[in-house]
This record gives C-alpha cells, sequence and structure tokens, in this order.
C-alpha cells in the first residue's frame, strides 16, 4: 500500500501533463494543422526528457531511503546533494541541447518545412520548461529530507 501511495503524485502528474496536451492542442488546432504537429513533436521529446528526470529522480529516492535505512545521515545528504548537482547539470545539457539542435531533432523526427520556427521555439520551451519542473519536484524531495 505504501509504494501506492508513495506513486500517486507522480501517477496524477502525468495524468495532468495529458490533459496539458490535449488542452494545448485545443488552442493551437486555430492555428492550422501545422501548428498541431509541432505539438505532437514536441510533446515526443519532452517524453525523453520525462523519463530522464523520472529515472533520476527514483535514483535519488533509493539512494536517499538507502542511507536513511542504513542510519547513515551523512551519506544521505550527500547522495540528496550529489543528485541536485547532477540535476542540474542535466537541466543545462537538456535546455542547451535543445535549444541548439532543436530545429534538427524535429526535421529528424519528419517535420515540415512549413512548420518553419514555431517548431524550434516549442520544442525548446518544453524542453526546458519540463527539464526544470521536474528537477524542481526532485529538489523538493531532497529538501524536505534534508530539513528533516
Amino acid at each position: 500500500m505504501a509504494v501506492v501511495m508513495l506513486s500517486i503524485p507522480m501517477m496524477l502528474e502525468m495524468c495532468l501533463e495529458s490533459v496539458f496536451i490535449v488542452v494545448d492542442i485545443y488552442f493551437v488546432n486555430k492555428l492550422g494543422s501545422h501548428a498541431v504537429s509541432v505539438v505532437g513533436l514536441a510533446e515526443a521529446v519532452v517524453t525523453i526528457v520525462y523519463s530522464v528526470a523520472i529515472g533520476l529522480s527514483a535514483a535519488a529516492t533509493a539512494l536517499v531511503a538507502w542511507r536513511v535505512g542504513e542510519k547513515n545521515q551523512e551519506g544521505a545528504s550527500r547522495a540528496a546533494a550529489q543528485s541536485l548537482i547532477l540535476s542540474g547539470v542535466l537541466i543545462l545539457v537538456m535546455s542547451v541541447a535543445g535549444y541548439v539542435y532543436s530545429e534538427e531533432i524535429l526535421r529528424l523526427m519528419g517535420a515540415e518545412e512549413e512548420a518553419g520556427n514555431a517548431e524550434t521555439n516549442c520544442i525548446y520551451s518544453h524542453t526546458g520548461h519540463h527539464s526544470v519542473c521536474s528537477s524542481i519536484g526532485e529538489l523538493n524531495i531532497s529538501c524536505d529530507y534534508c530539513s528533516s
């Protein structure tokens, strides 16, 4: 039962992400079919960002919990700090890569030329936003531990 209770926030977050996509497509649909394709392509890239963030978060949580179970407060604090540093580095790397290579990524995914610069702006803003939000969630978990 504890696993279910701990997983509820992530399940709700992913459900709300799906709602966000539907609402995004609803409003973007008024701009035309190219705009809708941009949202779909950007969300595919965001899924990769989420996978990295969720994996990092799960690993950080497991390491901190392991150290707490060993009654090793210093090790738990070190694991939390290292996970925050790693998430910060990953935010920078993914944001820069999203900014520099967004057009190439979208072209590889089959984006049409008519979609133009809107794709690049959309994927960069989505990738950066989701990287930061995922890491803020991890930061909150780690800081909750460190403050107790």
